[in-house]
């Protein structure tokens, strides 16, 4: 048996060549086929075959997780190709439960929209310390950010509620850094970060720039970002979805859409033809600007709980470097290391894996996906964050 699964293993690193990166791209036609709700043999090779060479081609994180760990977990892949059948959901929980060993927070499998295998962890994750004031606004309108005022023992406190990171380059944005400006003007600002599942942090990034009156760098040391043909096919995914959603329900597909997708498509060219190299590196010196004259001077509480993750926990790291900043709430969901997700969708099982394009690196080289940050006021389960900073 172990004779059968090296010459496998030995077989299928080769046929990966065998691949393009176009091979990669989710199509109109993949996005109106349905799922096959029992696979074959056949079938389960091919979807195999398209994940191993995704894994090894397009994932940031390749060079940077344990060799042995990388080696085990593609043996493991290539061993489902053993079985005859599997049903759809028995494939991707057992994809699910095998790339959960994985240490990165933002991996992970789908089917249908539901996390497979060990990966339902992360749906039957929940906030415990009460709900994002701004949630209902989020889902009413769309908007992701709200400002409310509160007078708190004579003092004017200003919240602002945060409760997603589209794009900063959506509509939706608009008036945020004036309303900003002003809520600088209280004595106290607490911002909402709870069930923040993440996206773009620039507005993360801007609010506490504005708030330090400063240039920032974030905690991490170093960004490595992948950039393989691959990992340029796989981008485009991302807003091939969105565009065919749109599309499909007949709205207006957003123009960032269009230029990031014509962007990548772009850069797939140039990478294939070698004139991108294949990673790109940003250092981030441990030098930090002083903090700007009109920085704000009063005390800023930020509120995060177990569902806060990715750009939310970049965002709230950042926001901490505030001199009179305090995480309020509880560990966060341990999703920062590998970031600017991408996504492959396998071809006829129509699972979703989610794979990273950019890894980063602290200096220390401590890892803190799927642990997650602790917050400086620790807030009992069952009890509501915001009352805790409003109390404090």
């Amino acid at each position: 048996m172990k004779n059968k699964l090296l010459l496998l293993f030995i077989l299928l690193l080769s046929s990966c060549t065998e691949f393009e990166p176009e091979d990669l791209i989710f199509t109109k036609e993949l996005f109106y086929t349905k799922p096959k709700a029992i696979l074959t043999s056949e079938d389960i090779e091919k979807d195999i075959d398209l994940l191993i060479y995704a894994f090894r081609t397009g994932y940031a994180a390749r060079y940077y997780l344990d060799k042995k760990l990388v080696k085990d977990t593609l043996k493991k892949l290539v061993a489902l190709k053993n079985n005859y059948f599997l049903s759809e959901k028995d494939f991707c929980d057992r994809i699910g439960t095998i790339l959960w060993d994985i240490p990165d927070g933002h991996l992970s499998v789908r089917s249908r929209g539901k996390y497979c295998g060990a990966q339902k962890y992360w749906s039957e994750r929940k906030g415990n310390v009460g709900t994002n004031f701004g949630k209902s606004h989020f889902n009413q309108t769309g908007i992701p950010w709200k400002i409310e005022y509160k007078k708190v023992d004579g003092k004017n406190v200003g919240m602002i509620s945060i409760a997603s990171f589209p794009s900063h380059k959506d509509k939706v944005w608009k008036g945020y850094s004036e309303a900003i400006k002003k809520l600088m003007l209280q004595d106290k600002i607490i911002v909402d970060l709870r069930g923040n599942g993440g996206g773009d942090d620039t507005t993360g990034f801007q609010l506490a720039e504005l708030l330090q009156d400063r240039k920032l760098k974030p905690g991490w040391h170093e960004t490595i970002v992948s950039q393989s043909p691959e990992t340029f096919a796989l981008l485009q995914n991302n807003l091939i979805i969105r565009k065919l959603n749109s599309e499909y329900r007949k709205t207006k597909v957003p123009d960032y859409v269009i230029e990031n997708l014509k962007f990548f498509q772009e850069q797939m060219e140039k990478a294939k033809s070698g004139k991108v190299r294949a990673e790109k590196v940003y250092k981030h010196y441990e030098f930090e600007y002083p903090y700007g004259p009109n920085h704000f001077k009063g005390s800023l509480y930020i509120l995060v709980d177990n569902l806060c993750g990715s750009s939310c926990e970049s965002s709230m790291e950042i926001l901490s470097k505030h001199p009179r900043a305090k995480i309020v709430g509880e560990q966060t969901a341990g999703k920062y290391h590998f970031g600017n997700v991408a996504t492959l969708i396998l071809p006829i099982s129509k699972i979703s894996i989610v794979l990273a394009s950019k890894y980063n690196k602290y200096r220390d080289g401590k890892n803190i996906d799927k642990k997650g940050f602790f917050p400086n006021i620790k807030v009992p389960a069952g009890k509501n964050a915001l009352e805790y900073a409003l109390n404090d």
